[in-house]
């Protein structure tokens, strides 16, 4: 490895490129890559002039606009109508920008006349696609003002409404100048492209001034759209000087229209996805009960946006053509170079700026906004929210410009991927983070998310081209310290570097060290200062949640042993946050573990992720709080990371059976706890049609919640029955098996009495062997007699519940069953939210007599379809047949004790099937975790390490 210059010595600047190349080709590079960045700084240069005096403009609309409208019902009604409109162009310009670009660079290359072809043919589908859009929003919009608008006032939503026709042309003139402007760029013609943008906001605050008094707001509306038409004639007439032209013509055969749309469509759906970030952070806010949040959250934002629509989008749009032309050439070392020279260009220039606003963010709100009806306290709150959003402007500026390194590369699917991740970690870190620090908190989960986006984008993007050498300073950078006299500190620093042998990996983890030091350091002032009792109990709390996270497995025996208890009966196990303790180290390490492999080691886990993904749409219509909504969204999350941990971290047989061990012990106790129940009269209730009848619930408190939980692990039992190998063993197992036997009986639950029946039989019919199937059919006959026998003995009335009054309308279900199906909406797409159908039936409650059913509607599908419409009940019918489905293809290749444990799974989704149409329990957090723990134990990978033959003479010593 060649060592870095010493900048102390003599021939300073000639010293970084004095070194002798060698070879000719070196030399090209070096000469290519030096008028690269040349050409870039000067795009640089006017795009940033550009951005600059566009957003000044921008402002001054803005005074301009607030001066003569105010801030009523008008203006409320031109930003939903508008809003709808820019939404279309928004999507469409980056999508426009990371498709067209590359591939119109390689047609490029081709000649002029076949690349005007091309774009000509892009631009006339484009013409044809947006007048049918525009045409078909039109006439929809009404609905979509409403929907984007469903708490304005009916007169405010007439208005919008009768707006439309005056903005929604805007979806053509716009999206047809950024495709223009595309391709202007892609010449290296950035001026004119860029200064263009600046008619907009004047053509607009003129015809506002003009005209106001005769058309009111509708000026606003004309003079938007003017301004658009004015930027698409500019833009295309610097088009016409670059001797490209647009012909009348419309190839279909072309063959980069294809790769054009492979590389749109993934960047327009994560375009799609990405407009829920700003719709969390609105949503959130309004939450707060601070009042001015909002208004304080848009203005911290605008401050933030003029840095970053200076910098980043000048910085995207400059190095894109250039990026993508050293990425069609194949010049991975020239495009990593230019990558690292700019991405330590900008980290430098935005650490400055992000520690600029972060000491003076006072200052700076009350130079800006501080007048009028704008007071102190607006002040602070405004300045608290900036500083959260400077926080994370150096991670920002990292994403934006790797993402155009993907954009480069064609790699647009990373970036649809990240899009969907950045969603989720926004959404949560929102929920948490607002939770404690209100508007403040809404900010600072902005920056975390890009924190994490940074890292995960920068680990990509390696994996792909190889080492970025992002901790070696480019010599560009070098001369610009040598010029500032900063030479002798960097030797300084590099002779300690190799004294101490600080390699780059020891180097990394030194500033990660560093980095969590500085976070715990500072989370641990605010604790202290906001509630020092809660900072203490964090305090030891991390040291459990950073154990957990290094022992993955420890976490799930964890799952195992806690996640029944909390929220039980048993009083010690609440209140102390050991859901949030168990929730938050299983999501967190999803961020390094492979998901891809488990959703290919069990495909369920693929179609239940979907299912959970399609309730974020209906976040809009809930009926219950957003900390509710999180708090129970983050379980069906846990269900899936879960099973995900068990695919990477199981995967020995001991450690399999040691969880199988937890889960038994787990039901043991809760069987005992139930059987006490029973006896002394406590945790259940009294049967409603058999008098003195008492229905045991255990720590759930709730008979059909245990018997579901018996029905889960009963097969469970069975499959490691027949594991063991001694009689001793084999008989503490049978006791064991008889304990949840009595466990489930004493809940008088017939469903669940009935389902686990047939489920034995149907592991019976799926076993391996003739022996085992007679020995457990012997077994299943011996235990049916004994319990007939006790219960005659004891005179308990198990079967008297199968023909009590109350059968036809299972216990009453079909009446909550039919409230839920008069209430349902088909044209609901998202349906009404999660939780909803249970706000239903506490709204409306149905009643029998004199007391009420229930408020829940005690089926899993109806439930599905009331909360999440029937695209979400689509994916649930999917999910419930590619389980059994998957499970009984894979019993043809499978091992005698893989396919034993195949049966048992078969055996207990048969009883959580059955379960789905009387009770929705299954997704409660006591329950949920427990069932895809134990369906996922026929799909962990150590199965495909057994040899069939070595599983056979398992077995065979095992029942011999």
């Amino acid at each position: 490895m060649s060592q870095p210059p010493n900048l102390t010595q003599s021939g300073h600047a000639v010293a970084i490129d004095s070194q002798s190349t060698g070879t000719t080709s070196a030399r090209l590079v070096a000469v290519r890559l030096k008028s690269a960045n040349r050409n870039i700084f000067r795009a640089l240069l006017s795009l940033a002039s550009a951005n600059l005096l566009s957003r000044m403009m921008g402002m001054v609309l803005l005074l301009v606009v607030t001066t003569i409208y105010g801030q009523g019902a008008e203006l409320d009604a031109y930003y939903v109508a508008s809003v709808v409109a820019l939404l279309l162009p928004d999507l469409l310009s980056g999508s426009i920008e990371s498709s067209i670009i590359p591939v119109y660079t390689k047609a490029r290359l081709k000649g002029k006349e076949y690349a005007s072809r091309l774009i000509s043919t892009v631009f006339f589908l484009f013409i044809i696609g947006l007048i049918v859009c525009t045409g078909i929003m039109l006439l929809l919009r009404q609905p979509l003002i409403f929907l984007w608008g469903p708490g304005l006032k009916e007169t405010t939503s007439q208005l919008a409404v009768s707006l439309a026709p005056w903005i929604f042309p805007v979806i053509i003139t716009s999206t047809l100048s950024g495709y223009i402007e595309c391709l202007v760029n892609a010449e290296g013609q950035f001026g004119w492209a860029a200064y263009s943008r600046l008619l907009v906001p004047i053509t607009t605050a003129l015809f506002i001034v003009i005209g106001n008094k005769q058309y009111g707001i509708v000026m606003y509306c004309v003079g938007y759209l003017t301004g658009t038409t004015f930027q698409l004639v500019i833009t295309m007439i610097r088009l016409f000087q670059t001797k490209i032209r647009l012909i009348p013509v419309i190839d279909l055969r072309m063959q980069e229209l294809p790769e054009i749309w492979q590389t749109a469509w993934p960047a327009l759906v994560g375009a799609l996805i990405s407009q829920a970030a700003p719709y969390f952070d609105m949503l959130f806010s309004s939450f707060i009960p601070h009042e001015g949040s909002v208004a304080a959250l848009k203005n911290a934002e605008k401050l933030v946006g003029v840095f970053t629509g200076v910098i980043f989008t000048s910085v995207g749009r400059a190095a894109l053509p250039y990026l993508s032309r050293q990425a069609a050439i194949k010049d991975m070392k020239a495009f990593k170079e230019t990558l690292r020279l700019y991405l330590w260009g900008l980290g430098i220039a935005v650490t400055v700026l992000s520690l600029i606003m972060i000491v003076l963010a006072t200052p700076i709100v009350q130079l800006l906004f501080q007048r009028g009806r704008f007071h102190t306290e607006d002040t602070a709150l405004t300045a608290n929210i900036l500083i959260g959003f400077a926080i994370g402007l150096t991670p920002m500026a990292f994403g934006f410009t790797v993402s155009r390194a993907f954009s480069a590369l064609q790699k647009t699917r990373v970036l649809l991927m990240m899009t969907t991740i950045n969603i989720i970690l926004n959404a949560l870190f929102d929920a948490v983070f607002s939770f404690f620090w209100q508007s403040f908190g809404i900010a600072l989960a902005t920056s975390a998310y890009y924190f994490v986006s940074m890292f995960i984008l920068l680990i990509t993007l390696r994996r792909m081209i190889g080492p970025l050498h992002l901790f070696q300073p480019p010599k560009q950078i070098l001369t610009v310290l040598l010029k500032l006299g900063l030479g002798p500190y960097y030797d300084l620093w590099r002779e300690w570097r190799e004294e101490n042998g600080m390699g780059r990996s020891q180097l990394l983890r030194q500033v990660f060290k560093i980095g969590a030091a500085i976070v715990a350091f500072g989370a641990g002032i605010v604790g202290t200062v906001t509630n020092s009792k809660l900072a203490i109990s964090a305090a030891f709390g991390s040291i459990v949640l950073m154990f957990l996270m290094q022992s993955p497995y420890i976490l799930l025996l964890s799952w195992v042993g806690l996640d029944a208890l909390i929220g039980s009966t048993i009083q010690i196990f609440n209140g102390h946050n050991l859901l949030s303790g168990l929730t938050f180290p299983t999501l967190a390490l999803m961020l390094v573990t492979p998901i891809k492999p488990a959703f290919r080691w069990m495909p369920p886990l693929a179609i239940l992720t979907a299912y959970v993904l399609w309730m974020l749409p209906g976040l809009p219509f809930i009926r219950v709080s957003i900390s509710e909504f999180m708090t129970m969204w983050l379980v069906h999350l846990a269900c899936i990371a879960v099973p995900i941990l068990m695919m990477h971290h199981i995967n020995t047989r001991k450690r399999m059976l040691l969880l199988v061990d937890g889960i038994l012990a787990m039901t043991v106790f809760i069987s005992l706890y139930g059987i006490y129940g029973y006896f002394t009269h406590t945790d259940g209730h009294y049967d409603n049609e058999i008098a003195g009848l008492f229905r045991a619930g255990s720590i759930f408190a709730a008979p059909p919640t245990l018997a579901l939980f018996e029905a889960l692990t009963i097969p469970l039992a069975i499959y490691r029955l027949f594991t063991l190998k001694t009689w001793p063993t084999r008989l503490l197992g049978g006791i064991v098996l008889g304990l949840m036997l009595a466990g489930l009986g004493v809940t008088f639950t017939r469903t669940t009495l009935g389902s686990v029946a047939v489920s034995i039989f149907l592991m019976l019919m799926l076993l391996p062997y003739k022996k085992l199937r007679v020995w457990l059919l012997g077994g299943a006959v011996v235990l049916f007699i004994l319990a007939l026998i006790v219960t005659s003995a004891l005179n308990i009335p198990v079967f008297e519940r199968f023909f009590s009054n109350d059968i036809f309308t299972l216990n009453g279900r079909t009446y909550l069953w039919q409230a839920v199906l008069e209430h349902f909406n088909p044209a609901a797409i998202f349906g009404e939210g999660l939780y909803s159908s249970n706000i239903l039936l506490i709204e409306q409650p149905v009643s029998i007599g004199a007391g009420i059913v229930d408020n829940a509607p005690h089926n899993v599908f109806l439930e599905s379809m009331y909360d999440h419409g029937f695209i979400g009940l689509t994916i649930l019918l999917l999910l419930m047949i590619s389980l059994p489905w998957t499970m009984i293809r894979r019993m043809r290749d499978a091992s005698p004790e893989h396919r034993l444990v195949l049966a048992m799974g078969v055996a207990v989704f048969f009883n959580v099937f059955v379960h789905a149409f009387v009770i929705t329990v299954m997704w409660s957090q006591q329950v949920s975790i427990y069932i895809w723990m134990i369906l996922a134990l026929p799909f962990l990978p150590y199965w495909n390490q057994i040899s069939r033959p070595q599983s056979v003479e398992a077995m065979e010593v095992t029942h011999a």
